[in-house]
């Protein structure tokens, strides 16, 4: 690592993603340091089968989907995700998503306050 600001993500190590009643899944935080104010990034890896069952938060958040196959929820409504998908999720929002493929799914996940 040079400092907190400039990293190899291969150099950290994944954890399991232990918020709400989420399975399968593993993250890498990509500001370790909290050198961004307000403002959290991190590379989520779900696992085939994997879910974050749906939720409300009191912030927003951008999803962009890397590698994989999924499906995610925004309100009422399913829909599917692929390489390259991106989605908005307002503060207050009923969201979730859960990987429907056979291989690992990866997603750059931001919260915005």
């Amino acid at each position: 690592m040079l400092d907190n600001l400039s990293f190899n993500l291969n150099d950290v190590e994944w954890t399991q993603f232990e918020k709400g009643n989420a399975k399968g899944i593993y993250v890498k935080d990509l500001d370790p340091a909290g050198s961004i104010d307000k403002f959290t990034i991190k590379l989520m890896k779900v696992k085939p089968g994997g879910e974050f069952p749906p939720h409300v938060d009191p912030y927003s958040h951008l999803f962009y989907l890397i590698k994989g196959v999924g499906e995610g929820l925004l309100g009422e409504n399913v829909y599917r995700i692929e390489m390259g998908h991106v989605t908005f999720v307002k503060a207050g929002l009923r969201h979730g998503y859960r990987n429907i493929g056979e291989e690992d799914m990866y997603l750059l996940t931001t919260n915005i306050p």
